[in-house]
């Protein structure tokens, strides 16, 4: 984990990704239930937990959306994790 950032389980209740699992497509990382942030940092770790993406992404009206590609991305677990204000949550990615 990243020290001084707490899971936040109010924050991973607003989290979703979708579709998962995913195969050779976009995927979508969507986040809500924001008051005060600015932008959410959007990372894909690989299943050996390296960086494969990270994705900073404006608040805009309470909520974060984007897309990720997926296409170039091995068979496997990944973690998806959303950080921001020094909160995270985490969701297990199923790329097939």
């Amino acid at each position: 984990g990243v020290t001084g950032v707490a899971a936040d389980q109010a924050l991973a209740s607003q989290l979703d990704v979708y579709p998962n699992p995913v195969s050779n497509a976009t995927v979508r990382v969507a986040l809500g239930g924001l008051t005060t942030e600015r932008n959410v940092t959007v990372t894909i770790l690989s299943p050996l937990g390296q960086v494969v993406s990270r994705t900073e992404v404006a608040v805009a009206n309470g909520a974060m959306t984007t897309e990720l590609n997926t296409r170039s991305l091995a068979r496997g677990l990944y973690t998806v994790r959303v950080q921001t204000g020094g909160r995270s949550a985490t969701r297990t990615l199923v790329v097939e």
